[in-house]
């Protein structure tokens, strides 16, 4: 008989919002700070509201702008800093204000769109992947969890996930089919 499982809400931990700020700015002096660089993380003595910036165009090149513009993605949020409250005039002020201190040059954006992303990323706390792995192990074959709030919240640890779970159930299913 399977151990009794934790509930969702338990398993799941905690999550934090987070908005991102996405800016087409002109390029100039400050672009020094993007060369051979896909973007920063602000370490967490040194944070207000933005928590990281990625140069978008450098990430992936079909985001590249023409006319020497840069794409910025701008985060703000993380556990334990609440940014929801916040109005778009607060938001775009804060992003561009500290990203400008940040890289030293004022940011003059052409086009803002703010994308607000509430619950958006799992915060694992201690004994996260020891639960996590406790729980796959009382799965039955044909069940697998993937995704940001079992093993890892970033694109590729979720893809990577992924594929892992489709591997296990295509596994499974093919040998029950036989």
């Amino acid at each position: 008989m399977m151990n009794e499982m934790p509930s969702p809400k338990t398993a799941i931990n905690a999550t934090a919002d987070v908005i991102l700020v996405t800016v087409a700015a002109e390029g100039g002096a400050w672009t020094r700070h993007a060369e051979d660089r896909s973007g920063y993380l602000v370490p967490k003595r040194a944070q207000r509201l933005v928590t990281a910036v990625s140069f978008a165009g450098r990430k992936w090149s079909r985001w590249q702008l023409p006319g020497g513009e840069e794409l910025l993605r701008i985060s703000l949020g993380r556990d334990g800093l609440q940014v929801m409250h916040l109005d778009d005039d607060e938001v775009v002020h804060a992003a561009l204000t500290e990203v400008g201190a940040h890289v030293g040059s004022e940011l003059r954006p052409s086009a803002i769109r703010i994308s607000r992303w509430p619950g958006a990323f799992t915060q694992y706390r201690p004994g996260h992947h020891r639960m996590i792995d406790r729980i796959t192990s009382q799965l039955p074959p044909t069940l697998a969890l993937a995704g940001a709030p079992y093993h890892g919240i970033g694109i590729p640890a979720c893809v990577r996930s992924g594929r892992l779970a489709a591997a296990k159930l295509v596994e499974a299913l093919g040998a029950v089919a036989e």
